[in-house]
């Protein structure tokens, strides 16, 4: 029989089981924080089954978000490719990873990278049943210049191809580790490593021969809602965003080549259109002006009033005064919008540091 690791909760005093989780976690996969996703006391009962370097773990739990950090990820980094079959009977799972949110359905499955953030979570109350594998990057050939990251994060079935053929023999290690024996264990590694470089082999192929403008246009998707979602760090800007999507400047001003805005005045704008919608809110008790700014990613107030009169005609104080006394927002405002757009030169690798500062 193979070897188990069985790890249980209701082995736990109750204060002591989201620590434990975590702490098994931690060891089955990468450092990682664990938190119960609602009121529900949290349950699990894991079996981690080692196949020399691989390792394949069954686990039921009750609902939970998990989240890999970058300072995580600098302490440790095992390097390790991750997969989740999710059970028929398991609850939908979110995903943010790679610069991709999705929504994973039972009967799926998904890929992430330990030397990338992540974020994984269930609804609450929901049961998340399914089986877990871990393979070392090492032992999978590379895919190429692109590495994983068309795949990362991504709904990828179980139910077809090599993803079948994946589920099948997940669920027969999970369903009757008993019809294996110890020794075993090392080739059953091998077939399940192939299995998992036939899976990305073939996911990749399918993605290669999706039309460039396809994919160009989900890439430029996926930097806006990066963006979007990132606004209020003011550290954000065109290499932030390249480096975390994997591509050089020259790559991300290629693909942006064509638009109305660089990245860095998208930036910009949506940092403005962020400010310029929280002055518009008509709250009792409406943030301060210094607040709104550094919600924007502004890292200075006397800039902000700056950039915003440049764009809007007014100062913010001003904006927010206007709007409330006559519910619309000052004359002039989408003219000066347009025409303070930076033009596609500041994108220029040289001149990186200036797009910074436009940025922010």
């Amino acid at each position: 029989m193979l070897d188990q690791v069985v790890f249980c909760t209701d082995d736990y005093p109750v204060e002591d089981r989201v620590e434990a989780w975590r702490d098994c976690m931690s060891r089955t996969m990468a450092p990682i924080q664990v938190a119960p996703a609602g009121p529900e006391e949290i349950r699990v009962l894991q079996r981690v089954v080692p196949l020399g370097g691989a390792t394949v773990w069954p686990a039921e739990t009750t609902s939970c978000t998990y989240r890999r950090s970058r300072k995580q990820i600098r302490q440790a980094d095992p390097e390790l490719v991750h997969l989740t079959l999710m059970a028929p009977s398991c609850g939908p799972l979110l995903t943010r990873h790679a610069g991709v949110d999705a929504d994973h359905a039972p009967g799926g499955l998904y890929m992430l990278d330990s030397s990338l953030p992540i974020d994984v979570a269930s609804r609450p109350g929901d049961r998340v049943v399914g089986v877990g594998v871990e393979v070392p990057r090492a032992a999978l050939p590379s895919p190429g210049r692109s590495g994983l990251t068309p795949l990362l994060g991504r709904p990828l079935s179980g139910r077809s191809g090599f993803g079948a053929l994946l589920a099948h023999f997940l669920t027969s290690i999970a369903d009757d580790p008993s019809s294996y024996r110890h020794s075993d264990a090392p080739r059953l590694a091998t077939v399940l490593t192939d299995l998992v470089a036939g899976l990305i082999a073939a996911e990749l192929d399918a993605h290669a021969h999706t039309p460039p403008e396809t994919r160009d246009r989900n890439l430029r998707l996926e930097v806006r809602a990066y963006i979007e979602r990132t606004l209020h760090d003011p550290r954000l800007g065109p290499a932030e965003v390249a480096a975390h999507h994997h591509l050089s400047l020259r790559q991300l001003h290629r693909l942006f080549e064509g638009e109305d805005l660089t990245v860095a005045g998208h930036i910009r704008h949506s940092r403005l259109e962020r400010a310029r919608r929280a002055l518009a809110d008509a709250a009792p008790q409406p943030p301060s002006v210094s607040t709104v700014a550094a919600r924007s990613g502004f890292t200075s107030t006397a800039h902000f009033s700056r950039a915003f009169r440049a764009a809007f005609g007014s100062s913010p104080t001003e904006y927010r005064r206007a709007f409330r006394e006559r519910g619309t927002e000052p004359a002039g405002r989408q003219a000066r919008d347009g025409a303070d757009r930076p033009r596609a030169a500041a994108f220029d690798t040289s001149g990186a540091a200036s797009d910074r500062a436009v940025a922010r």
